[in-house]
């Protein structure tokens, strides 16, 4: 992928929906790349090459804030969507949007399209 190419990052713990989630992305925002990973560590791997826009992590609002996967993401600009259990059930002290579940690909496309 080029350097130059908008992304979005997937983080969690199911692939499956990892990769539905990017394939979804990339059908409907033309020319943007998904990258889908199952661990925070390899995300961060993936920054230095990758020009995220949009980050959708599982991930609890508190334990994310002070890691250096967010302030990598802080620092380029990119936008973050956090979800899963422990980012639903802190949604409503959380500083960062939450994409609950179940979500449909409208939830995923509207709230990717309100934050792009």
């Amino acid at each position: 992928m080029e350097k130059s190419q908008s992304a979005f990052l997937v983080v969690g713990q199911t692939g499956i929906i990892l990769y539905d989630m990017m394939a979804t992305l990339e059908a409907t925002f033309a020319g943007w790349r998904g990258v889908a990973t199952c661990t925070v560590d390899a995300a961060l791997d993936l920054l230095d090459d990758v020009p995220v826009r949009i980050a959708f992590i599982a991930a609890a609002p508190r334990d994310f804030a002070g890691s250096p996967l967010a302030a990598r993401l802080h620092q380029s600009g990119a936008r973050i969507v956090l979800m899963g259990d422990a980012a639903e059930e802190s949604a409503t002290t959380s500083t960062y949007p939450v994409l609950h579940r179940p979500f449909r690909t409208d939830d995923i496309v509207g709230i990717a399209r309100a934050h792009a």
